[in-house]
């Protein structure tokens, strides 16, 4: 990062959105700022239409590019996240907070995001690891036997896997709330990482009672956390 008493960004690109901290030190120790979050107005972006359209965009260009808050009936949009980096559509759905389900695949691999409101309240992937049985026996709170009798039942009621597991007692609401946490920011990271791939953002978002969850993640803070990873990548 930069490290002089201001930060100018000229030419700025959909790459430089994100949410930008000062880190001040003297002899006595260091303290950072509140994350500042830097957008570019749609009007600007319209202007670089030429090469938002090499890539693969469907959908409304306009509406991708903020001028509006809400989906408004557009039914899809989709793109290459080489053109659109998962990165920058997750600070577009949090300043417009929006509510959506975003899709990403690479490869085969699936990671399915639904958000309310410019929060992400649930984080699906088709990554066997990322399951959340899978996180629940990580973390030591169930084992296979039970894993497969809530599994069951789930198939028997359509009730979510997490509700089941808290209504037959094999895990507290805490320790649940707690691997989903996880599990939602682990999935979102992962995505944010991704190079190459394809986007959909829809409006289609399930109802509360088909989610596990009751807590939500900060799309801001999980974005900061994703650089602050990445770059830490860059300088192992």
């Amino acid at each position: 990062g930069a490290t002089g008493s201001s930060l100018t960004i000229i030419n700025a690109l959909a790459s430089d959105i994100g949410s930008y901290t000062v880190v001040v030190t003297n002899g006595a120790g260091g303290v950072t700022s509140d994350a500042a979050t830097f957008s570019i107005a749609a009007v600007a972006l319209v202007n670089h239409a030429p090469t938002l359209n090499s890539g693969v965009l469907e959908g409304s260009i306009r509406q991708m590019l903020g001028e509006s808050v809400a989906l408004n009936g557009v039914a899809t949009i989709s793109g290459d996240i080489g053109l659109m980096p998962v990165g920058d559509l997750v600070i577009w759905v949090a300043n417009r907070a929006l509510s959506c389900t975003l899709v990403v695949r690479r490869r085969g691999a699936e990671a399915k995001l639904v958000i309310r409101d410019g929060q992400l309240w649930q984080a699906a992937s088709s990554d066997p690891r990322e399951y959340l049985g899978q996180h629940l026996i990580n973390f030591g709170y169930i084992t296979e036997e039970q894993l497969q009798r809530a599994f069951d039942t789930q198939q028997e009621t359509h009730v979510p896997l997490g509700r089941v597991l808290v209504m037959v007692e094999a895990v507290s609401q805490p320790q649940l709330d707690r691997v989903l946490v996880f599990k939602t920011r682990e999935s979102l990271l992962e995505a944010m990482g991704w190079g190459e791939g394809t986007f959909k953002v829809t409006d289609d978002v399930p109802a509360s009672r088909e989610l596990d969850a009751i807590q939500a993640v900060d799309l801001f803070e999980a974005h900061s956390e994703a650089l602050a990873r990445m770059q830490m990548w860059h300088e192992i």
